[in-house]
């Protein structure tokens, strides 16, 4: 066994410098039984679902300097379209109040 696999902690990946973790360190036959299943339980909890997203949500606004940088592409974005003679999509309650 060379210096690589021995550091790697597993003979399936040599060159890796961590040991695998979680799915990876499961047997092919397993791997591929979850992988079948393709996460139907947990996209079916619709409240699961939101939650994680709302999770999501809060840790990228927490960076203000990306969030600062989609309002600024998003802002230059209207701007060109508007100088291009395009108007603005209409929101679905633009829709419904006409």
């Amino acid at each position: 066994m060379n210096q690589m696999q021995q550091s790697s902690g597993s003979s399936q990946n040599p060159g890796r410098s961590k040991s695998l973790r979680g799915l990876a360190s499961a047997d092919p036959a397993t791997r591929k039984a979850v992988a079948r299943k393709g996460g139907r339980a947990v996209s079916q909890n619709r409240q699961h679902m939101a939650e994680i997203g709302r999770k999501g949500g809060e840790v990228v606004s927490r960076d203000r300097n990306h969030m600062a940088s989609i309002g600024r592409k998003g802002g230059e974005a209207s701007q060109a379209a508007r100088q291009h003679g395009h108007q603005p999509e209409q929101t679905s309650r633009e829709n419904l109040t006409q």
